[in-house]
């Protein structure tokens, strides 16, 4: 069962990170049917799997973590536009400030994606 949860938030965290990040070329049909099986899998736990395995209170939780990478991506936005002012200045800026976006990017594109993912997992298996 714990497979199942995992995939299910690795799914939905990669579905936030296609659609904020762009990028990647993935046939339409796959993301839509990626979106109907994460849809039938929401139904399937709030109506049934919620006495037997996790209850949705900690799904709930774990769910809210996968929308905060939503947040943090426009507060890591806000945060490059704070320092350089806009997209069209990064070219221009010093080497320093291009480090700190490319950090930012790092950051926000890469590590909080990872961390919210391994908390996921983790709180799944320690239920």
């Amino acid at each position: 069962m714990e497979i199942l949860y995992m995939l299910f938030f690795g799914v939905i965290n990669f579905l936030i990170y296609y659609y904020l990040v762009g990028g990647l070329r993935i046939n339409r049909k796959i993301i839509i049917s990626l979106i109907i099986s994460l849809i039938i899998f929401l139904l399937v736990q709030i109506l049934y799997l919620n006495e037997f395995y996790l209850i949705n209170k900690i799904f709930y939780d774990l769910l809210f973590y996968s929308f905060l990478i939503i947040l943090n991506h426009y507060s890591f936005e806000a945060l490059i536009l704070f320092f350089i002012g806009s997209e069209e200045k990064i070219k221009d800026a010093p080497v320093d400030k291009k480090r700190l976006v490319f950090i930012i990017n790092i950051m926000r594109h890469i590590i909080i994606y990872l961390m919210i993912f391994a908390y996921q997992i983790n709180s799944i298996f320690n239920i």
